[in-house]
């Protein structure tokens, strides 16, 4: 099935590496200090000692990764970023990037979805970063090939009136519904379930943005529960904003793009339990979400 929202791609933003420093075990989990590494792409920097790999080892021999770094620039500036994601077996690197950062030259890092994707090799880590927005530079120092992205499916989200819940230092905070949709891919076909909501907090200024974050259930037409996460963001310009009062979809003064996390317990869906996956969104009639949903592969 071909995708039929705008088209996506995966544009080069930054490379590092680092090696563990020390190990700690405990059972299951594992915690890992680093040595300075170095960052170099549209940041140019070094990774500072003071963040860490907090690991989950499961039983099919991936680890579950919920880390902390610390970026310095050149310039000195300090760029938190979180990271999640897995690694495989074979030493393969899949994360999601957050970057938390209050430098204003550096906000943009905050409205854009970011991945990485590298490889663990005697504690050497080697990352290549990309968001779904153009990079200024292409640099050829990368340490791998640009990955792909796979169609996954296309999805009409069905959400409710949104329930307001006050103010946050960043902004208007606001609960949606999720009621119901379709989703149709390839491997991947069924309905939405009517749980779940988008916890939205909305800075209304211009460009306005929007941080998302929603928790929902699929159900496949085969009769599998998946549950699905996703992390949002929305960074839109006036014409971007009039657009969408007139119920117009204007891709090119609108950034909507998500991190997507599933998990299921079906076997025959487990695959998607370890895959790197985002989507880029669209608003459609009636207030619907719709998105295609893509996975990165090498």
């Amino acid at each position: 099935m071909e995708p039929r929202l705008t088209k996506t791609e995966l544009k080069y933003l930054m490379s590092v590496k680092f090696h563990v420093k020390e190990s700690y075990t405990l059972g299951n989990k594992v915690i890992e200090t680093m040595d300075e590494g170095e960052v170099f792409g549209d940041i140019n920097g070094i990774f500072k000692m003071g963040g860490g790999n907090w690991l989950t080892k499961c039983e099919d021999g991936s680890i579950k990764v919920d880390n902390r770094y610390i970026i310095e620039t050149v310039e000195k500036d300090i760029l938190p970023v979180d990271a999640t994601g897995i690694i495989l077996a074979d030493g393969t690197v899949k994360l999601r990037f957050f970057f938390q950062t209050g430098l204003k030259k550096y906000d943009w890092l905050n409205h854009i979805i970011v991945v990485a994707m590298g490889k663990v090799v005697d504690g050497e880590y080697k990352l290549d970063a990309y968001t779904l927005e153009s990079s200024s530079v292409w640099n050829s120092k990368a340490y791998f090939e640009t990955p792909k992205l796979e169609h996954l499916y296309y999805v009409e989200v069905d959400v409710a009136d949104a329930m307001k819940a006050g103010k946050l230092a960043q902004g208007s905070y606001m609960i949606i519904p999720i009621t119901g949709g379709k989703f149709q891919g390839d491997k991947l076909n069924g309905k939405i379930e009517n749980v779940g909501a988008d916890w939205n907090v909305m800075n209304i200024k211009i460009p306005m943005t929007s941080n998302i974050s929603t928790r929902y259930l699929l159900h496949t037409d085969d009769g599998a529960y998946i549950s699905l996460i996703t992390d949002g963001r929305v960074n839109m310009t006036l014409k971007g904003i009039q657009a969408k009062k007139k119920g117009i979809s204007d891709p090119v003064n609108s950034y909507f793009k998500q991190h997507l996390m599933f998990e299921t317990a079906d076997e025959r869906y487990t695959w998607i339990n370890n895959e790197l996956c985002v989507a880029t969104v669209q608003l459609g009639e009636g207030g619907k979400i719709c998105y295609d949903a893509y996975k990165i592969v090498k």
